[in-house]
């Protein structure tokens, strides 16, 4: 009765299964490191909120950057490589084109 809510083992891929190992490592591996360092370093005892504060803070710090890396990428290639690459193109064409003219042409006047 309760494995509705469970995924059958191949839904599941190899590569997502790889990321969710990578992202529950680095998140117990912050975990202790904030735990044990943050309580070292104030000397005194950190409240559970505080820590699962800092913890949802740094799932989210892991979470947004490659999202805004991703969207800044995204933003200069609509904006100055597409066009470049486009301008490129049909500069390409357009040489090819003005060389074979130029190579009848020399062939016309032999």
């Amino acid at each position: 009765m309760g494995q509705e809510f469970f995924y059958p083992k191949a839904a599941v891929k190899s590569r997502t299964k790889l990321w969710l190992v990578w992202i529950v490592g680095i998140t117990a591996v912050a975990g202790c490191e904030l735990f044990f360092g943050v309580d070292t370093a104030l000397g005194t005892g950190v409240s559970v909120v505080t820590i699962l504060f800092y913890l949802a803070a740094y799932i989210v710090f892991i979470l947004a950057v490659p999202l805004v890396f991703f969207a800044l990428f995204r933003f200069i290639y609509s904006l100055w490589l597409k066009p470049w690459y486009r301008a490129w193109h049909i500069n390409r064409i357009r040489n090819a084109r003005y060389m074979r003219e130029v190579l009848d042409r020399g062939q016309r006047d032999n």
